[in-house]
């Protein structure tokens, strides 16, 4: 499901934390199957606690919102009539969940981390930061990503359905919690990210915009740290949100934290007859563990509520074999989970990743009012793919191999 979406940098508020090769304008064909993928991956915490919203709420919910009668991103009429707190969290999520889908896809991002959850399980006690606020400006900013690099970058994220100059309001919300971590001498950027997805009738296209303002030398609080350091704690905590995303909690909350409770050692060590089997995985003969799970809904692209068509979705996950059997052997007798041999694995897997993994993009550049096609390649561990026909597909598989894929028919 390709959607066109004008992607800008407002340079108004600065440049001096920018991504480097961040086009000034640009038109992106968004795959949006993908980036919903995205959105569920990002909004799974990397610690199970027993309360949580499903994992694949994501494409459930939203699946059915994105209009098929237009080219760009659009709402389908009948989102209108919702109710304002179910917009409200769409416009949270598609703001997480687009600019970081464009960031993997055409500049190379690999893994993200939850800020709050990184605070807490390692820079607690060692640095300083502004008030732990959840709301308003002194609340950290929602991301910290690894590119393929190597690099660091600090990420908030808005969005709105409201208008482009309510995206505008809320991007300059942004810039006090995206301060909040600035530090120009370890995070190669340092941006708010935002979505405007216009609503049927609107008259404005679909949105796609990256602001920096000047960081904030005070705020500069992560000097103590060995960028190298927390690049193996966002690479940890991301791989904690696939494994999470995928429905192994218990294993999840192993990476994540370091440790497997007594009760739950034995269903996270032995994994294909543990937690795999509670979550009712099978091995197939490619030597990868597979889940699917399908549901049938009713939807309209029309006004007339009576107009509507029958489709079956299904989400399919896949995790490799060597997936399985190496977080059953980094979880000890005690329960602990080597880190150490976790953290050389996933850099192990990540250069074997980006050695196949190396996509060639058609983008199309802004310049003086037109559009400049234009190649070039972009080396990421995330593979993404798509296609179109009797089945509607689009899979990401991210940094640990961790594939999801979604499949689309119509239901006769």
């Amino acid at each position: 499901m390709k959607k066109r979406i004008q992607m800008s940098v407002d340079m108004s508020h600065g440049t001096v934390g920018l991504l480097p090769g961040l086009p000034a304008a640009a038109q992106w064909d968004c795959d949006v199957l993908q980036a919903l993928l995205v959105v569920g991956y990002l909004t799974t915490p990397p610690r199970y606690r027993g309360i949580s919203l499903s994992t694949y709420w994501a494409w459930l919910r939203y699946g059915a919102a994105i209009s098929t009668r237009r080219s760009s991103l659009r709402l389908r009429p009948i989102w209108n009539e919702l109710d304002p707190h179910q917009k409200t969290i769409l416009s949270d999520d598609f703001g997480l969940g687009f600019p970081c889908h464009y960031l993997v896809e055409q500049h190379g991002f690999e893994d993200f981390a939850d800020t709050a959850y990184l605070l807490d399980s390692l820079l607690a006690g060692v640095v300083s930061h502004a008030s732990r606020s959840k709301r308003g400006p002194s609340k950290t900013p929602d991301l910290i990503g690894v590119d393929s690099l190597g690099r660091l970058h600090v990420l908030e994220c808005k969005g709105s359905q409201t208008s482009r100059a309510a995206l505008d309001d809320a991007l300059g919300r942004g810039i006090a919690q995206k301060s909040n971590l600035s530090n120009g001498s370890i995070f190669a950027s340092c941006m708010v990210g935002g979505i405007f997805v216009p609503q049927d009738r609107s008259a404005e296209e679909a949105q796609l915009v990256f602001i920096d303002p000047d960081p904030d030398p005070a705020l500069k609080r992560l000097q103590a740290l060995d960028p190298k350091v927390i690049e193996r704690a966002v690479r940890r905590q991301s791989f904690a949100k696939a494994l999470g995303t995928a429905g192994l909690w218990a294993a999840a909350g192993g990476v994540a934290s370091g440790r497997v409770g007594p009760a739950e050692a034995d269903f996270v060590r032995d994994l294909e007859s543990g937690e795999l089997r509670f979550n009712n995985f099978d091995k197939t003969e490619e030597e990868t563990w597979r889940k699917t799970i399908e549901y049938r809904s009713l939807e309209t692209d029309l006004k007339d509520e009576a107009d509507r068509v029958a489709y079956v979705t299904r989400l399919v996950i896949d995790i490799p074999d060597d997936v399985v059997r190496r977080v059953g052997s980094l979880v000890g007798q005690t329960g602990a989970v080597g880190f150490e041999d976790l953290d050389a694995w996933l850099a192990e897997r990540l250069v074997r990743e980006r050695t196949v993994n190396i996509r060639t993009l058609a983008s199309r550049t802004t310049a003086d009012g037109k559009l400049i096609a234009r190649r070039r390649s972009v080396t990421s561990a995330w593979t993404m793919s798509s296609a179109e026909g009797e089945f509607e597909t689009a899979s990401i598989s991210v940094s640990s191999g961790i594939r999801f894929r979604i499949e689309r028919q119509r239901f006769a």
